[in-house]
């Protein structure tokens, strides 16, 4: 494990494709920061660093499984998976090795977008509102919720043995995760009633009345079941994450551990029964 540890963090740092999401999600955060503070001072009003800090992360679910497709595909193709097989390396070995590095990547990427926000935030938004302490609870959110995408690209990854199809498969499913996950926090968000259109009859406004909101979703089964689904996935996480909606940051940081180690498990046991040929 080690010497599979060792060669491929050599090997991920010498990656084009790491280096420029880095650069490219210090860049998104920076360049969010800056034009939002802009806007803002043309009229006179500076927002809350909290308010914009957790921007980089829409670039992250994104960018992770990219770095993991250009890192674990050309494995496939140029067979370096059999090759340490080959060698002696247990398939369980090999696995967590690659989960590791793309791991790694997703933090170093992630670390991006956070030193941005600080470097950037903090000169011209000032300090967090919330305070230093649930900042830094906040940022953890964040780490752990790159490292669940990095375990679910990896996956995709190990498991889809063409590494055209592959990585294919994990942008796509990065982009159903990050829609589904918009849509469900969406529509719980939405309110039970909403105002009907004001109406100007004979030159006098009439105040609108209340109506039932037919996009709410009554308390019952399937709230639960959404409202797990919204506070389980990286996808609805990264929509609270970037709303500062986030109550329970401390249950987000649970279910994106149980979820790494859940996923983990599965392509382990998948990957070692999996026909290599």
């Amino acid at each position: 494990m080690n010497k599979l540890l060792h060669a491929g963090i050599v090997r991920l740092l010498t990656r084009k494709s790491l280096w420029i999401s880095c650069a490219a999600t210090f860049l998104f955060e920076a360049v969010a920061i800056v034009e939002n503070y802009i806007s803002a001072k043309d009229i006179g009003i500076i927002p809350s660093l909290d308010s914009i800090f957790f921007m980089f992360m829409l670039g992250v679910m994104f960018l992770v499984p990219v770095a993991a497709a250009f890192f674990i595909g050309p494995e496939h193709h140029d067979g370096a998976i059999r090759g340490k097989l080959a060698t002696g390396a247990r398939r369980r070995d090999v696995y967590i090795s690659n989960l590791c590095l793309s791991a790694l990547a997703a933090v170093m990427i992630c670390a991006s977008g956070v030193i941005a926000g600080l470097a950037f935030g903090l000169p011209l938004l000032g300090g967090f509102e919330t305070g230093a302490a649930k900042a830094a609870v906040m940022i953890s959110c964040a780490f752990f919720i790159s490292v669940s995408v990095a375990a679910i690209s990896t996956v995709i990854m190990m498991l889809i043995w063409n590494s055209t199809v592959s990585s294919v498969a994990v942008i796509v499913a990065a982009i159903l995760i990050f829609a589904v996950g918009f849509y469900i926090h969406n529509r719980l968000s939405a309110p039970e009633m909403t105002n009907a259109y004001v109406m100007v009859v004979n030159g006098e406004v009439i105040e609108p009345q209340p109506i039932p909101n037919r996009n709410y979703i009554a308390p019952g089964t399937l709230r639960s079941a959404l409202e797990f689904v919204d506070a389980a996935l990286p996808g609805g996480q990264l929509v609270s994450l970037v709303n500062e909606s986030v109550p329970h940051p401390a249950l987000m940081i649970l279910y994106s551990a149980a979820l790494f180690m859940v996923v983990t498990a599965v392509g382990v046991a998948v990957f070692e029964k999996k026909d290599l040929r």
